[in-house]
């Protein structure tokens, strides 16, 4: 019965080869370990990954039957995944696992008739079986079936996005954004979103098509051509083409295809033109989509970073064509939607509450990547409740040691911007840290950091391992890395010389291209941890004044005070600051003007024009000040000779 279905999900409706008559040809002795057919490249070395980790049997089997039918996939087999996989079993038989004989005998057989079918369409009259090295390899012949296509048509992408900012002040975010919520890291691989084939897509007729008759033998046509067209261009020309005669599952492949390859979206005028003319399409069929084409569409759309203030009616199309079926949508359908509505910044309130609601319905079926996103993409949109985040945390708490790296970081940020802090989660992921440090990348590392410092929770275990991580690696920081790990370890109040030796010379490496909150950010964790470094420190002076003009209050005073703390003379520095502070001292609240005022009378730099600004504002925000930061401004005004009686009336009344 497997061979008969691994050789009709490829091929024509013929009669296959008995079992029998498939054994002869030479590669099922290639396939016969779960039938793994993969590119020679990165799919191998997940693969590596998956066989090392793999906790449940079944999960590993469903992975390779989803590849060995992939129509993405070509059958070249390489020796090392195999060896490894046999090995695997083997262990796992020996080992008393024998539940896995059902399993493992089902995907053979799979493998065997797929490659039945394989065999039966090559030219040649035979194939030379020369152990495990494979003959060139033939692509798989592409499912004809419409909804087939588009449901597997989603695959694990990385997707760039926009970077939060720093402050070291308790109030802001390090890495916010100017426009609401965004990932924790920018210039990085973003949550993946992978959206899979539900159980109902192949079940449910596209509603585009003529009823009782399914898709059309032209809409099917046209997918054939959508999924075997190698570039967006070949893409769009269709479009242009077919124009309305195209269907929902039609619409969703290509949008994904054209995602999938341009990051970015079409570039040339034309390519534009027909892309512009895809998303009308899109929004006219928005009521035809399965849950399914929601997810395909939504994934692509945030993976271009379509404006949504440009295409409001072509989103609020797609979430009112959502809000329908809505009941019909599995996990990760409702995660890559959510994260899709994320990233392209899309808040519709009504949409976004659909989604939490009904992810919370089903958070028992979420698996690792599923509770990362939705933590994420829900609280970004600013729709996550307590209720929802506690019962998340309640789940990952138990599963967080097969969480990736990335997913324990998305998971982290989403708590962290929520300020709602998970003692049992918390200890998980300490305790993920603590065993392998060194396997978590450089955006790992620091966005962990950040989350456990934004939440309050200063534990020194996870900062020595983040740091025994981080410091052999600094290389491979990119300079919001880079900043935010020193941040985070300044605001627990933790400091390993190793860690500062190298993260403050890769500072000084990075100086030109940090921005003015990061070289705030920077200076501010150097002072508050006592760290200096003269040749560093005047690097990042040299890039600060270049920026002068672009630094916020908050971060002009506390690069300002790292400066003062550490003790290095800057006056040049300062001098250019006071120029740009002088006029803007209307900015600043009275905690920054306080900290701004002390730093030029630590760094002993008395500024005459400064000076007669700060007594104005002291003045007009005198009743704002506390008591401690009365005290510190009478105290600074004395180190610059400049305690007038005017101030000393206003700030005693």
């Amino acid at each position: 019965w497997c061979v008969r279905i691994g050789f009709n999900r490829l091929g024509e409706p013929r009669s296959p080869p008995s079992p029998a008559s498939a054994v002869q040809y030479p590669v099922p002795r290639r396939l016969c370990c779960f039938g793994l057919c993969l590119d020679l490249s990165t799919t191998s070395i997940k693969l590596r990954s998956w066989i090392t980790d793999c906790t449940k049997m079944k999960t590993f089997v469903a992975a390779a039957l989803v590849l060995c039918c992939s129509a993405e996939t070509s059958y070249v087999m390489e020796p090392p995944v195999i060896r490894a996989a046999a090995i695997d079993v083997q262990s796992r038989i020996f080992n008393g696992s024998t539940a896995v004989w059902f399993d493992l005998i089902c995907v053979i057989c799979f493998a065997m008739g797929a490659y039945a079918f394989q065999a039966s369409q090559a030219q040649k009259s035979s194939i030379v079986d020369s152990g495990f090295s494979a003959a060139p390899a033939k692509k798989l012949k592409e499912s004809t079936d419409c909804e087939s296509e588009a449901s597997s048509a989603v695959q694990s992408e990385p997707v760039k996005v926009a970077k939060r900012t720093a402050t070291a002040s308790d109030e802001d975010t390090v890495g916010a954004s100017t426009k609401g919520l965004t990932p924790p890291w920018a210039n990085s691989s973003k949550p993946k979103a992978v959206a899979v084939p539900d159980a109902t897509t192949k079940k449910t007729r596209s509603r585009s098509a003529k009823p009782g008759r399914g898709p059309s033998e032209q809409h099917r046509r046209w997918n054939q051509r959508i999924v075997e067209a190698t570039r967006s261009e070949e893409i769009l020309e269709i479009v242009e083409e077919a124009d309305s005669q195209l269907n929902a599952v039609n619409l969703a492949t290509a949008v994904h295809r054209i995602a999938k390859w341009s990051k970015k979206g079409p570039s040339s005028s034309r390519s534009n033109i027909a892309w512009r003319q895809l998303l009308g399409l899109i929004r006219v069929n928005a009521d035809s989509f399965s849950a399914q084409g929601f997810a395909n569409v939504f994934w692509a759309l945030g993976t271009v970073h379509v404006d949504c203030t440009m295409e409001d009616q072509l989103l609020d199309s797609l979430a009112t064509g959502m809000m329908r079926i809505m009941d019909q949508f599995n996990p990760q359908a409702l995660t890559t939607v959510a994260w899709g509505m994320a990233t392209m910044e899309y808040n519709n309130n009504t949409l976004g509450q659909a989604i939490k609601e009904a992810c919370f319905k089903q958070l028992e079926s979420f698996n690792q990547q599923d509770l990362a996103n939705a933590a994420w993409a829900l609280t970004s949109l600013g729709v996550s409740d307590d209720a929802l985040l506690d019962r998340i945390a309640d789940i990952s708490a138990l599963l967080i040691p097969s969480f990736k790296p990335q997913e324990t970081a998305n998971l982290m940020w989403a708590f962290a911007v929520a300020k709602r802090a998970h003692k049992e989660l918390m200890d998980a992921v300490v305790a993920q840290v603590a065993e392998s440090p060194d396997s978590l990348s450089s955006q790992a590392l620091s966005n962990i950091a950040w989350s456990f410092a934004k939440l309050g929770k200063h534990d020194k275990e996870l900062c020595k391992n983040i740091a025994a991580g981080a410091s052999g690696r600094m290389r491979w920081f990119s300079p919001p890395e880079l900043s935010k790990l020193l941040w985070a370890f300044a605001t627990m109040e933790y400091r390993d010389d190793a860690l500062m030796e190298s993260a403050v010379l890769a500072a000084g490496k990075l100086a030109d291209q940090f921005t003015p909150q990061l070289l705030s950010n920077t200076v501010w964790a150097m002072g508050t941890l006592k760290y200096s470094n003269s040749a560093v420190l005047d690097k990042l002076a040299r890039a600060a004044s270049t920026r002068k003009d672009s630094f916020a209050p908050q971060a002009a005073a506390n690069l300002l005070w790292g400066y003062a703390v550490l003790g290095h003379r800057s006056n040049s520095l300062f001098k250019k600051f006071a120029d740009t502070i002088t006029p803007r001292l209307g900015e600043f609240t009275p905690t920054t003007l306080v900290t701004t005022v002390w730093a030029f009378a630590v760094a002993g730099v008395p500024i005459a024009s400064l000076l007669g600004a700060f007594e104005s504002r002291i003045i007009v925000k005198a009743r704002q000040f506390t008591v401690l930061e009365k005290d510190a401004l009478i105290r600074a005004l004395k180190k610059l000779d400049y305690v007038k009686p005017a101030i000393l009336k206003a700030l005693s009344d």
